[in-house]
């Protein structure tokens, strides 16, 4: 999105299997940690991040890794 939060800058990738989605959705927020990132089906928002930097703990709660 950009700064406003109105319009997709860039469209990383499509894919139709949703653990590849999540899997290249949290790969994108590992890439570009400052960037509001989106996972979407269509018009429904799955997941999104907004451009926060997790640290020990809380980057493991939010990938759901122990």
């Amino acid at each position: 999105m950009d700064q406003a939060g109105q319009y997709i800058v860039e469209h990383v990738a499509g894919v139709e299997d949703y653990q590849l989605a999540l899997a290249t959705f949290h790969a994108a927020c590992e890439l570009w940690p400052r960037t509001h990132i989106t996972l979407r089906q269509g018009a429904r928002m799955i997941e999104e991040t907004c451009g926060v930097i997790l640290h020990g703990a809380a980057k493991l709660r939010a990938t759901g890794k122990q």
